[in-house]
């Protein structure tokens, strides 16, 4: 990829997008709404190379105290369970594939880990697609659709 493709492509991600959808598609053909039917969710993309995303079910519970570690287990279960999220570098791989070098997560494994990403950009919409990932047994493809953020 030459560098003034490189720049272009680069210069429509950066910027702050909105989640429209996150769907997971099962190796026997079956997809899921990862988080339901509207979850929310932001992910920034830095002209200095940073980004950060987040991801959290619409229809999360509070917990029964305000105190940020004075909860019961099953409800910081739910918590987790029901909030993604992690934030490092990016750079393109080629036109079409962007690797997240995550700094940290709240899924502590992705600690210093690369994260490669298949995209699309499209008008206004940004589609993140992952590698197979084995998890619970099977295999699972995220299909992530993000929206350029309007004020």
């Amino acid at each position: 990829m030459n560098s003034t493709n490189n720049q272009d492509i680069r210069s429509r991600l950066v910027g702050t997008w909105t989640l429209k959808s996150w769907t997971v598609k099962h190796d026997d053909g079956s997809e899921v709404n990862y988080f339901g039917d509207s979850p929310n969710g932001i992910l920034i993309y830095s002209p200095e190379g940073y980004m950060s995303a987040h991801i959290a079910r619409s229809d999360r519970e509070n917990h029964t105290s305000n105190g940020l570690y004075d909860n019961n287990t099953e409800e910081m279960v739910a918590s987790f369970k029901s909030y993604f999220g992690y934030y490092g570098k990016f750079y393109l791989e080629n036109e079409n594939t962007i690797v997240h070098h995550v700094m940290d997560a709240q899924f502590p494994n992705w600690k210093n880990d690369l994260q490669k990403r298949f995209f699309t950009l499209e008008g206004t919409d940004l589609e993140i697609i992952t590698p197979p990932i084995e998890t619970e047994g099977r295999s699972i493809v995220h299909h992530v659709i993000w929206q350029r953020a309007v004020l």
